[in-house]
């Protein structure tokens, strides 16, 4: 169970690290005095540092070279992609060259205390999380052979029995079937039914899939239109068991409580989404007109608008990590992360 926490704590991760330092926030040109992208062209002079067993002085007539300028990422690592974002992090719970991958965040990224405080919670926690592992690997492997060649047959047996009756989840907060047989039952055997329960966790599963794609230019727009799809299914699913559990039933559960919330937080977000892009130019002739603070300057400029978008599909993208954090729920061997 340890592994599993510490693949979820992988991919949150390396989720935030595309969203906060992917789309080449870390491209940097090579030629050091270049600080826009666009001018990052033609051709500069490196100096070449010689070898100290030469005796040579590097300060006096220096060699050069010609380099050719280019605007890249990291040598070794970067967050563009999901895939490299988990192979970077992967590489730094190995404690092995990440020191190297922080001070190169913190000199290109702005402000320099995010990358600083993301790497070294991410180093903490899962350095905390493998040795866990590790310890408990030992431990298991000592208790299971401890003292059972003394043991009899029947006192092995016993062992066991007690060994597997301590490992057995926990019961669940489940409502009783309501005992009429109108739609209130009707709505709780559907939530309750298995092919119900297997499509909201393949839609979670699906939902959790937008997370390893780029969300700029036209696609982010199809991807958030994706999401709220599928943002509709699970409020249509919060509606069923409403209707069959009802409000203090859903209370009973903290999974159903936290869909139920989720789903509430949800409809805001499709809302804003809806208005803000589909219908951008009028939303803005419409709030220009009626907050015009003087004549001639708009209210609200193409800037506001940016990053009222952003900000929207920064908020979208925390709604779908949040969901994929809960799936964890939605199966029985998974409970007894968030019951203890």
């Amino acid at each position: 169970m340890v592994s599993v926490i510490l693949s979820v704590l992988l991919f949150v991760f390396a989720a935030f690290g595309v969203v906060l330092f992917g789309d080449g926030k870390l491209k940097k040109c090579n030629d050091f005095s270049i600080h826009i992208p666009e001018n990052c062209t033609g051709f500069f002079s490196q100096k070449i540092l010689v070898s100290n067993e030469l005796h040579l002085n590097n300060d006096v007539n220096p060699r050069k070279l010609m380099v050719p300028r280019a605007f890249v990422n990291p040598r070794n690592f970067n967050f563009d992609t999901m895939q490299n974002s988990m192979l970077t992090l992967f590489e730094v719970l190995s404690l092995k060259g990440w020191v190297e991958v922080r001070d190169v965040m913190i000199n290109r990224i702005e402000p320099w205390w995010v990358p600083l405080i993301y790497i070294h919670i991410f180093a903490i926690l899962g350095w905390l999380i493998g040795l866990t592992l590790f310890i408990g690997v030992v431990v298991a492997n000592y208790n299971e052979n401890k003292g059972t060649a003394l043991l009899t047959v029947d006192q092995r047996r016993w062992e066991d029995l007690s060994r597997r009756a301590s490992t057995l989840v926990q019961p669940l907060h489940q409502p009783p079937r309501p005992e009429n047989e109108g739609l209130r039952a009707r709505c709780y055997d559907i939530s309750q039914h298995t092919t119900f329960k297997r499509t909201i966790a393949f839609c979670v599963l699906a939902n959790s899939f937008l997370l390893s794609l780029k969300w700029e230019g036209d696609e982010a727009k199809y991807l958030a239109f994706g999401h709220c799809g599928v943002s509709i299914i699970f409020i249509l699913e919060v509606i069923i068991k409403l209707v069959g559990m009802g409000f203090k039933g859903m209370c009973e559960s903290f999974r159903n409580l936290a869909d139920m919330c989720m789903a509430v937080f949800s409809i805001p977000w499709m809302i804003v989404f809806i208005v803000t892009y589909e219908t951008p130019d009028i939303l803005q002739a419409s709030m220009n007109e009626t907050m015009r603070i003087e004549v001639g300057k708009p209210a609200v400029d193409v800037n506001t608008m940016a990053w009222w978008r952003e900000t929207n599909y920064k908020y979208g993208v925390t709604m779908i990590l949040t969901r994929f954090l809960f799936i964890c729920g939605k199966h029985v061997s998974f409970s007894d992360i968030f019951l203890g």
